[in-house]
């Protein structure tokens, strides 16, 4: 008895894997080495500070030859929705993939005004020292986790970007 229950198990076995199911393959996407390479932006995120209303737009630029060009644009607005001024900040990074990381090293940064400030208080001369500050830093290693969504979506430190 317990030999015939045995055979049927196996025989159960083997019709059960050797039958005609098809199964599906899910897309993997693989990406070549240079599926980076490319200019990426964010849809940019609105906040409020006080009374001013700020849009910040990132734009992230892979170069082949291992440069990071790393972008934020501020853009101010009064609570009454007049435009109060705009400005930027943009580090210069040497960079490789590793895996699902990217792996960038801080080399230089500038920051500049793209429209005139009609305000004092939007942060820019803070954001000058800091930057000149963040020179001491020249070689810091900064680590972000890159997970690619489609071809030309792709989620960076958190952020999502979309290929120009």
């Amino acid at each position: 008895m317990k030999y015939i229950i045995m055979i049927l198990a196996a025989v159960a076995l083997i019709v059960g894997c050797s039958s005609s199911a098809k199964y599906s393959q899910t897309k993997s996407h693989t990406f070549e080495r240079g599926a980076l390479v490319g200019s990426w932006h964010s849809n940019g995120k609105r906040y409020n500070r006080g009374n001013l209303q700020i849009q910040e737009i990132r734009k992230e630029q892979f170069f082949q030859n291992g440069q990071l060009l790393s972008s934020k644009w501020f853009r101010f607005k009064d609570r009454a929705g007049r435009d109060l001024g705009e400005y930027y900040i943009t580090k210069l990074f040497r960079w490789q993939r590793r895996g699902n990381r990217v792996i960038a090293k801080f080399n230089r940064c500038s920051v500049g005004v793209v429209k005139g400030l009609r305000a004092s208080n939007l942060g820019y001369a803070k954001l000058q020292q800091q930057c000149k500050h963040s020179l001491r830093f020249k070689g810091k290693t900064t680590l972000k986790r890159l997970k690619f969504i489609t071809s030309k979506d792709i989620s960076l430190g958190g952020v999502n970007y979309h290929k120009e």
